[in-house]
């Protein structure tokens, strides 16, 4: 059974309560990814030990902006499914977090915004990419 490691997060894989919309996530790599890991295991708001290799956050604490486009669908003109995106590496939850202290809340937001920069300039890095493949293959 898979449930969602964030604090209070009812979601799970169980038949009568599955959602075939919610997706779970695995938790970032912890050599290749450790500050997102960190950022990760904060956000869960968790008192008790938990072992981030299994645990899963699912897809409602994630916005829109924090899955990669998906360019099959985009073409085609559907909407992607949201048991099909994927996320960004650098990628935070950001939504339905249980509340916390206000001065907690500051440092965390701060560091969510400087990760959803670099996502930004990481997407425009990966446009600029493909389209020079496109036009060197015309």
């Amino acid at each position: 059974m898979v449930r969602c490691a964030v604090f209070g997060c009812k979601a799970d894989n169980q038949a009568k309560n599955f959602d075939k919309n919610v997706k779970f996530f695995r938790f970032p790599n912890k050599v290749s990814n450790s500050s997102v890991l960190k950022v990760w295991i904060e956000k869960c708001q968790r008192t008790d030990f938990f072992n981030s290799d299994n645990a899963r956050i699912c897809s409602g604490h994630f916005k829109n902006s924090s899955y990669e486009r998906n360019l099959k669908y985009e073409l085609l003109g559907k909407p992607v499914p949201k048991n099909c995106r994927k996320l960004k590496l650098n990628a935070v939850p950001t939504l339905n977090l249980p509340a916390c202290e206000g001065t907690i809340m500051v440092q965390k937001s701060e560091s969510t915004e400087e990760m959803e920069k670099r996502n930004r300039a990481l997407l425009v890095e990966e446009i600029i990419k493909e389209h020079e493949k496109i036009q060197t293959n015309k």
